[in-house]
């Protein structure tokens, strides 16, 4: 009977016994996928507040260009209500890179209590697409439009 017991421990140890080996081999399977779904995650958050950031400076331009017609300062220009928003739009930006200047539209013509639509586009700041594989990830540029009335 104590030869039984004996058989049936030395089975089990060969059976399972060295399995030091795979908890490794996991950890190096699993460790590149966890680390991209962190860097892309961060790259994400980064890239929602550069948008929230396009964002203000959409609104900022947008109420810049609704007053900006009575701004002594842009007077003398052919578009005075589209010359103050992109000055404010420019001033907004505050280390973000504009890609293009902002673009002004009038739907219905240059006339007061009729909108202006401002478009700002700009790059987002996000080292993390310099990174070969996770640059796909996130987008290129960030627009935003606003609409303001004119006064």
């Amino acid at each position: 009977m104590e030869r039984l017991f004996r058989r049936r421990r030395e089975s089990r140890r060969a059976l399972g016994g060295n399995e030091d080996g795979q908890a490794m081999v996991e950890f190096v399977l699993v460790l590149p996928l966890f680390l991209a779904l962190i860097f892309i995650a961060i790259g994400y958050g980064i890239t929602l507040n550069d948008y929230q950031r396009v964002n203000d400076i959409a609104r900022t331009a947008a109420r810049a260009a609704s007053i900006g017609r009575f701004n002594p300062q842009f007077s003398g220009q052919a578009d005075p209500a589209c010359a103050a928003a992109i000055d404010a739009a420019t001033q907004a930006a505050n280390g973000l890179k504009l890609q293009t200047q902002p673009t002004c539209a009038y739907p219905n013509g240059e006339k007061p209590n009729e909108p202006v639509t401002i478009t700002v586009t700009v790059e987002p700041s996000n080292a993390i697409s310099s990174i070969p594989f996770l640059s796909d990830a996130l987008p290129s540029t960030l627009t935003s439009h606003a609409t303001a009335l004119l006064q």
